[in-house]
């Protein structure tokens, strides 16, 4: 069992790592959706997901929470995969729903 303090010492380096992939993530879905065939970018924004989806089910975990976070950083991931294994098409729609997603993540989060 983890003490308090290095509990706190985990969600904190998760929490600085997530922040980060936040705001990478940000700016990639904004130049995924003027370069929609740019499967670099498509590639980093699987990445980020991928890291803020574990590190927000770890902190959730660690706090003793349901990982609400972990589960919408996760249809995030499944949207981009589909998008990567050309299943969905790089719509407006799309675009839309990935960034209402990461908002509400944002939001729930950095408050």
């Amino acid at each position: 069992m983890l003490s308090e303090e290095k509990k706190q010492h985990l969600q904190d380096k998760f929490k600085a790592e997530t922040i980060r992939q936040l705001i990478t993530l940000r700016q990639n879905l904004l130049k995924l959706e003027q370069a929609p065939d740019d499967k670099v970018m498509l590639e980093a924004m699987l990445f980020s997901c991928h890291t803020i989806k574990g590190n927000l089910g770890m902190m959730q975990m660690l706090a003793g929470e349901t990982p609400k976070l972990a589960e919408i950083a996760s249809v995030m991931e499944q949207l981009l995969i589909r998008l990567q294994h050309d299943q969905i098409l790089p719509v407006a729609e799309l675009f839309s729903r990935l960034e209402q997603n990461l908002s509400l993540i944002e939001t729930e989060f950095i408050i």
